[in-house]
C-alpha cells in the first residue's frame, strides 16, 4: 500500500489559451503500511499528512521531505478514522477496536517509532 503525492500547481494555474488538458505529476510516493490505508488527514499548516491503516497503525509524513517521521501504535484494530485538531497539535484516530485515541503531534517528532 502506497500514499501518493500529487503536485496540483499546474491545475490550480488559470486556464491556459490552447485549452489542453493539463497534466498532474506523481512527486512522491510514500510507503510503510503493510495494508490498506483508509483514511487520511493534512495538518493546518500543510506540512504533514496523517495516513490510518488497515495494518492497527497511523503514520505521520512529512510532506517537505516525503518521509515518515512517526508509526503511531496503540489501536488493536484496523483505523478507520483520523482528524488533526485545528491548531495541527493533536491527531484524534478511531478504530474497529472501539477506542478513540488522542495522539500529541508534537511529541512525534522526534523520529519514527517502529
Amino acid at each position: 500500500p502506497v500514499l501518493r503525492v500529487w503536485d496540483l500547481s499546474r491545475v490550480l494555474a488559470p486556464p491556459s489559451r490552447g485549452g489542453n488538458p493539463k497534466s498532474v505529476t506523481c512527486i512522491a510516493t510514500l510507503t510503510g503500511h503493510t495494508e490498506k490505508v483508509n483514511n487520511l488527514a493534512i495538518t493546518p499548516d500543510g506540512s504533514m499528512v496523517v495516513s490510518a491503516s488497515h495494518d492497527k497503525t497511523l503514520r505521520v509524513w512529512n510532506l517537505c521531505t516525503h518521509s515518515c517521521v512517526a508509526v503511531l501504535k496503540g489501536h488493536t484494530n484496523s483505523v478507520w478514522a483520523v482528524a488533526v485538531t485545528p491548531n495541527g497539535r493533536y491527531v484524534v484516530s478511531g478504530s474497529t477496536d472501539e477506542t478513540l485515541r488522542v495522539w500529541d503531534l508534537q511529541r512525534c517528532h522526534a523520529g519514527p517509532q517502529a
